[in-house]
């Protein structure tokens, strides 16, 4: 009983920081802190990545599939824009997902599901992989954060669901957020430039 009740306060935990790193992240992108499409995607990502988990605890299970979906479209597709090769990227997932649909309406919803969990966070793992490789590895919290999704998620498929498993996702996606907000370098150069000058202007203010 014990064990029930803190496996439902860790996955509330998991859904309302989830909630919280998607806001930050539009937040970062309304301030123009962070003003890249991918940015933005992924902000919206994790909003709807926290009702998912959300709605996966009251039991709406319609609405768990609809934002589940929604979620992994939007992560992906900000993933193929910082690659530079949305195409592929995005008709692999496209593909995945007629697949999922499919395997749903013949009433194979348990299959499905992990075959989208499983493509969603192997695809956002090695996707990282491909960031680090492309820009540096000054953004490597978002391959760590992505490699802890990974291997928790996958453990849930062969144990029942625990709060540690929870607490763990909650970090990674800290650890992801973070290292989503080095990704200025994919803004725009003029951009760029102004920010440096706007932050200059503030700290001769300051003395």
């Amino acid at each position: 009983m014990l064990l029930e009740s803190l496996t439902v306060y860790a996955t509330y935990l998991n859904g309302v920081l989830t909630l919280v790193c998607g806001v930050w992240l539009l937040y970062l992108y309304a301030k123009k802190e962070l003003e890249t499409l991918p940015i933005l995607l992924w902000g919206a990502a994790f909003v709807f990545y926290g009702l998912e988990i959300i709605t996966r605890i009251l039991g709406f299970f319609n609405l768990f599939i609809l934002f589940c979906i929604v979620m992994m479209v939007l992560f992906v597709l900000g993933l193929g824009l910082i690659l530079q090769n949305p195409l592929l990227v995005h008709s692999i997932t496209l593909m995945v997902i007629v697949a999922v649909l499919v395997l749903l309406f013949i009433g194979r919803g348990e299959l499905s599901h992990g075959i989208a969990l499983l493509y969603f966070y192997v695809a956002m793992t090695v996707g990282s992989v491909l960031i680090i490789n492309k820009y540096g590895s000054e953004v490597y919290p978002l391959l760590l954060g992505w490699v802890i999704l990974l291997v928790s998620n996958t453990f849930l498929i062969y144990m029942q669901q625990n709060p540690i498993t929870d607490i763990n996702c909650s970090v990674a996606k800290v650890i992801f957020t973070l290292g989503a907000r080095r990704l200025e370098f994919l803004m725009p150069r003029e951009l760029r430039i102004r920010r440096y000058i706007e932050t200059l202007k503030r700290m001769f203010r300051s003395r």
